[in-house]
């Protein structure tokens, strides 16, 4: 009997999802996120449903939001990314950290994959991390200065976060390395002065190393 159910449950959601993916096509946006919303509610109460059905319904509930998003744009915005971008700057600029750091994700997530690669991603990564600052979350904000780095490697400003973030993460040496870096590239940077003779200082006074 409960197997049964949960076939039943499995396939009204595979259905819903058919039909939300033709919905999508017509541009019924609102409609097909609904049925999205409707299938992975009964994929979640369904004990018979598979981690990868769900996922495949959590991937088109994105889709669905992500067009609905871009029908949506003010004039003057030529990109979805941009006004995700414009949406986690004002996120930033209240305090309201981790509501930006999702919308810098929208925003990478609504790029081409051209773009993706670009200086444009580059700026949502270091703001992204910028964030992550903010909330002490010192591995995530490694990572996002990395991927804005391979994209832009001469970003002082970026240098001087992930200098940060391997300072909190004890990766002295190369903390230092990204302070100096950063400085070489714009010597009146206040923060990277400030931040490269604590490190040195510190490794004087033998408080950590450099290796």
């Amino acid at each position: 009997m409960a197997i049964a159910a949960a076939e039943t449950a499995v396939a009204n959601a595979q259905e819903s999802c058919t039909q939300a993916l033709e919905l999508l096509k017509s541009d019924s946006l609102a409609a097909a996120e609904q049925l999205c919303r409707d299938a992975v509610r009964v994929l979640r109460n369904s004990a018979g449903a598979s981690e990868k059905q769900e996922a495949a319904l959590q991937a088109l509930l994105l889709e669905c939001e992500d067009a609905q998003f871009a029908a949506q744009l003010p004039e003057g915005i030529d990109h979805p990314w941009e006004q995700r971008k414009l949406d986690a700057d004002q996120a930033f600029k209240t305090g309201d950290f981790e509501e930006a750091v999702i919308l810098y994700g929208h925003s990478l997530r609504l790029m081409s994959p051209e773009e993706q690669q670009s200086e444009h991603a580059s700026a949502v990564l270091g703001n992204r991390a910028a964030c992550w600052h903010k909330l002490q979350q010192w591995n995530q904000m490694l990572h996002d200065c990395d991927e804005a780095l391979a994209r832009t490697p001469d970003n002082a400003k970026v240098l001087v976060r992930r200098g940060i973030a391997r300072e909190r993460l004890a990766q002295f040496a190369a903390a230092l390395e990204d302070m100096q870096l950063a400085l070489r590239l714009q010597p009146t940077l206040k923060v990277a002065a400030a931040g490269k003779r604590r490190l040195i200082e510190a490794c004087a006074n033998g408080e950590l190393t450099t290796t």
